[in-house]
């Protein structure tokens, strides 16, 4: 995973480029959706199943001086992994995984991706690693209470910081109605973690990246359960018996 990380490439084009290699590892239909007026693109990748969606993404572009490990490489290979096991679990729910482009320039790949998808739930990964994890209280109520029930199992703390001057690829599905969580781990004097020096691979703390990587496994998890076929009556019966 570090040496995932440190891997990052510094320009958008090549960050696309390993994106794409990336997740086309697991993905061989991979599509490349172009973002208007840019030459970015989002790249998605869709798991067949039940119902609407869940969608999972995480911004593979870099503004400012540093190398964009925190923000977001940590974010990209974390979704890679995810994708990795969505990939070749059984699973009842289609899903859609996405390294969305242009995000520090205004969301647009989001704001692309949010007219073309609405799935049920949208869960975003953005400058994970720099501790553990913390969840956005914009996020949709129901899921804020699912990611503290999931960290709960795990033992962890989950901690929901107001940092007003942070946005992300969220927002464009949020202001669509779609049920949102986003995860991160950034704290109020973090500003200058990102988009500077500052962020380099060795500001990530690997112990805390997997736990949130563990942490989203299972919301994400949680959330296929619900698209779960319903024992009808005399099944349920059956069970209730059979536990009996």
């Amino acid at each position: 995973m570090l040496a995932a990380l440190a891997d990052a490439p510094h320009s958008n084009v090549s960050r696309e480029a390993a994106a794409i290699e990336l997740f086309s590892r697991y993905c061989p239909e991979l599509e490349l959706r172009p973002i208007p007026r840019t030459e970015q693109r989002n790249v998605v990748c869709v798991l067949p199943g039940s119902g609407d969606p869940i969608l999972v993404a995480a911004h593979y572009d870099r503004i400012g001086s540093g190398d964009g490990v925190v923000d977001n490489w940590s974010g990209i290979v974390m979704t890679g992994e995810l994708l990795r096991e969505f990939r070749s679990s059984q699973r009842h729910s289609a899903f859609v995984f996405v390294a969305t482009g242009e995000e520090e320039t205004g969301m647009l790949g989001a704001r692309a991706l949010a007219v073309e998808i609405t799935p049920r739930a949208m869960i975003n990964v953005d400058t994970v690693g720099l501790r553990g994890p913390h969840v956005d209280p914009r996020s949709d109520r129901r899921l804020l209470e699912l990611a503290h029930a999931e960290a709960a199992k795990l033992g962890l703390t989950l901690r929901t910081p107001r940092i007003r001057w942070a946005s992300g690829d969220w927002e464009p599905f949020k202001r669509r109605g779609v049920p949102v969580l986003n995860l991160h781990s950034l704290r109020r004097r973090d500003k200058q973690a990102v988009h500077t020096r500052r962020d380099r691979v060795d500001r990530i703390d690997v112990q805390a990246w997997e736990q949130t990587l563990t942490l989203t496994r299972g919301i994400l998890w949680a959330l296929d359960r619900e698209a779960a076929p319903q024992p009808g009556r005399n099944e349920q019966a059956a069970d209730d018996a059979n536990r009996r």
